[in-house]
């Protein structure tokens, strides 16, 4: 039966090292045991690496630290440095493309025109942990501005699918805004608008969609 209690893995480094200690001085001299398995002086001699091993691994630490911090000063220094020859050179060469390149500078993509937007890709409507509420995802589109949303009756058609009103809050621990739709939803139908309606009640302006739907229980 065993009565000593090491609890090597749940000690410290320190820890280790004081409970060593401890043991080497109580062995040193002891005639109860006077033939240890391992030498005592040997024992001292992993005590002693042990405790050498945190003190490099913690000034190491704290060297890992100051260099980190002269890393990002020294980075703060180099961005405040090329924007200022950024602005020199645009200032100096205007939109004379050549000039900026020669100089060494990446130039921005002329931005593309949106000539139309695609359908939503992507939709995705899943369930939670809260019983009778759906939530859809999609993919966002270059150049939308706000989704209208449509609860359209099972099945859906051109005259069964109407936009819903809800109220604006926040969707998710990210703080991505959504709208709480109220009524019987059988599906969803989602479609990109370039332009704000009037009623922009029933708009999502998301640049990462998000919407929770829940069902009224009849009256």
């Amino acid at each position: 039966m065993k009565y000593i209690k090491l609890e090597l893995s749940t000690k410290t480094v320190d820890e280790k090292v004081a409970q060593g200690n401890a043991i080497r001085a109580g062995m040193t001299n002891n005639p109860d045991f006077p033939n240890p398995s391992l030498p005592l002086a040997k024992f001292d001699t992993f005590i002693n690496t042990m405790a050498a091993k945190m003190v490099a691994r913690d000034q190491a630490f704290e060297a890992a630290k100051a260099a980190t911090a002269e890393l990002h000063a020294a980075e703060r220094a180099y961005d405040s440095a090329v924007s200022q020859l950024c602005a020199y050179a645009e200032g100096v060469a205007g939109a004379d493309v050549q000039k900026l390149e020669a100089a060494g500078f990446a130039l921005r993509k002329t931005p593309e025109p949106i000539v139309g937007l695609d359908m939503v890709t992507d939709l995705k409507l899943t369930s939670n942990s809260y019983g009778g509420v759906l939530l859809a995802r999609w993919k966002p589109l270059r150049g939308a501005k706000s989704y209208e949303v449509q609860i359209c009756a099972d099945p859906p058609s051109e005259t069964s699918c109407g936009p819903f009103c809800g109220s604006s809050r926040n969707s998710g621990e990210d703080g991505t805004p959504g709208t709480t739709a109220k009524g019987r939803p059988h599906s969803l139908k989602v479609g990109p608008l370039t332009d704000f309606p009037a009623n922009t009640s029933c708009l999502l302006p998301l640049s990462l969609p998000s919407l929770t739907v829940a069902p009224l229980t009849s009256s």
